[in-house]
């Protein structure tokens, strides 16, 4: 019997997640009201309020689990291929859920929390691997720089690819993505170079 209930509440919990996100790659996330939703997934309000605080947590438990998994497929912890396979891969299972999540369409934080995982995950582990500049590393706002860089341009990649109805395999996106961030990595000592010659923000605001 408690097999059964929990196999119930998963479903409904699926239509819902499955009916917000159709609905935000249709219309954009703003505007969607509860009933819209419930309408679409051919469920009550009520139902919705058993699992559900508001729209923004039912995004969120659409998309938590996604994070979930890419800690799991993080460089750290897989050490000998290419980082951004494993990552194009979990793109290429789940394309209308990183529509949402790379396309925004007015949805709270969510691009910028997959930035942050990147900027975290990957481009640290280049940075730890190239040894590019022995015997020094470079200042933080310049590493939040190349961060900044590389995450962002893998983002467009994400958003580009299924734009366009993923075109090229994930061992050719990956390995793009894996170029841009070596080659990102190569300039560390001319960025370094670059920002220690322009003054401060505060400087410049003084």
């Amino acid at each position: 019997m408690v097999a059964k209930i929990d196999r119930r509440v998963q479903r409904t919990r699926e239509l819902l997640q499955h009916s917000l996100l159709s609905l935000i790659l249709e219309r954009g996330y703003e505007s969607l009201v509860i009933q819209e939703i419930t309408d679409h997934a051919n469920l009550s309000r009520a139902a919705f309020y058993l699992h559900y605080r508001d729209k923004e947590e039912l995004l969120w438990a659409s998309v938590e689990e996604v994070f979930s998994e890419l800690q799991e497929i993080a460089p750290e912890n897989m050490p000998d291929e290419n980082p951004y396979i494993a990552l194009f891969n979990h793109v290429a299972e789940r394309p209308r859920l990183y529509r949402v999540i790379v396309g925004g369409r007015g949805t709270p934080n969510i691009s910028e929390r997959l930035r942050t995982f990147l900027a975290i995950k990957y481009v640290h582990c280049f940075e730890n691997a190239a040894e590019l500049m022995p015997g020094q590393s470079p200042p933080s706002p310049v590493m939040e720089i190349i961060d900044s860089y590389v995450s962002g341009a893998v983002l467009a990649l994400i958003g580009w690819w299924l734009d366009n109805d993923q075109p090229y395999s994930v061992e050719q996106m990956a390995e793009v993505a894996d170029d841009l961030s070596l080659s990102a990595m190569t300039r560390l000592e001319r960025v370094t170079e670059i920002a220690s010659g322009l003054p401060s923000a505060t400087t410049a605001n003084g």
